[in-house]
């Protein structure tokens, strides 16, 4: 199987990998931390269903799961190239 563009870009192991990959869950995290908004904003002006309560009650443990996902991916990044940068040396 033929591996894309982006799934090179991704699974880099330079400071490029590195930058996708935050970025990528960047995104994300960013998106569901503001997707209650968004769906309020998109009620309003296009007519589409807004967050039930129990949604929104819901949401805040999955933005919190998100939230330690990204800073335990920024950490494991960090030591993945202080241990290049050491094994280099």
């Amino acid at each position: 199987m033929k591996m894309s563009c982006v799934d090179q870009l991704i699974l880099d192991q330079s400071w490029k990998g590195t930058c996708v990959r935050v970025i990528g869950v960047a995104v994300v995290y960013l998106g569901l931390k503001y997707l209650p908004d968004a769906m309020s904003w998109g009620a309003q002006h296009w007519g589409i269903a807004p967050m039930s309560p129990q949604q929104a009650e819901k949401h805040g443990g999955i933005v919190t799961v998100f939230g330690i996902a990204f800073i335990l991916m920024l950490v494991v990044e960090t030591l993945r190239w202080s241990f290049k940068l050491i094994r280099k040396r």
